[in-house]
């Protein structure tokens, strides 16, 4: 009884310790960030240093390759360079796109799959290692709304799976904003129901809103992934 008690206790800490297991590496000063062309991944000037493990052994770097361009990590021979698939990145604005992490641990985060970089490493080099909830809410209002990820998230009356449901959010024209009001992994939101999506219509804001909801979403996953998705183009 006693190790239950505890592990309840425990349960909303661990929760949110997996919040951030997952995240993007974001440039405080995008305008002083090197970039190899217009439409490209933000990478500081000489890439970010790469281990092997968290304080393990400094293997190469992750930078543009200079050949192609391409966010690479780069070893100690050109035979080592290795192109970083499209996942490993995630595309927030018109043109930029930023390096994803999926661990964290003793300092350093993960990327590419396979490569550690150490988190002073990412601030001294002018950038940030932040989660996906941070990320969501100092977005919500810039973009063109977040949308629920299939099959479609419940709005809930608690930040709980035994809350009142609400509405099941579906498509795009349940437009869905943070209300930066977190508990766990869970998000106090307002849902717009639109009437068509904001790129297919002259309407205003209101003239396009049927009725608007309030209510809390899961809106990171149990890996601290998104629930949710965004136009990072705009219309």
């Amino acid at each position: 009884m006693k190790k239950l008690t505890l592990f309840l206790w425990l349960l909303p800490f661990l929760v949110q310790a997996q919040t951030y297991q997952n995240g993007l590496l974001l440039p405080i000063n995008p305008e002083k960030v090197a970039s190899a062309n217009e439409f490209t991944v933000y990478l500081p000037k000489g890439g970010f240093p790469a281990y092997d493990t968290p304080n393990g052994q400094r293997i190469g770097r992750i930078d543009f390759a200079a050949h192609e361009g391409d966010v690479s990590f780069i070893g100690a021979t050109p035979q080592s360079e290795i192109t970083a698939a499209p996942e490993y990145y995630k595309q927030i604005s018109y043109s930029k796109s930023v390096l994803v992490y999926n661990a964290q641990k003793q300092g350093f985060v993960r990327v590419m799959g396979k490569y550690w970089l150490k988190a002073r490493d990412v601030q001294a080099r002018g950038f940030k290692v932040d989660n996906w909830q941070n990320f969501l809410n100092a977005k919500a209002g810039k973009l063109l709304g977040y949308y629920a990820n299939d099959p479609g998230l419940n709005l809930r009356s608690a930040p709980t799976i035994k809350g009142k449901r609400i509405k099941t959010l579906k498509g795009e024209l349940m437009q869905i904003t943070p209300l930066n009001v977190n508990q766990g992994m869970w998000a106090k939101v307002r849902v717009r129901k639109l009437k068509r999506t904001p790129c297919e219509t002259n309407l205003s804001e209101k003239e396009n809103t049927e009725y608007v909801l309030t209510g809390w979403i899961k809106i990171l996953d149990n890996d601290g992934t998104p629930n949710v998705w965004f136009y990072p183009k705009g219309c």
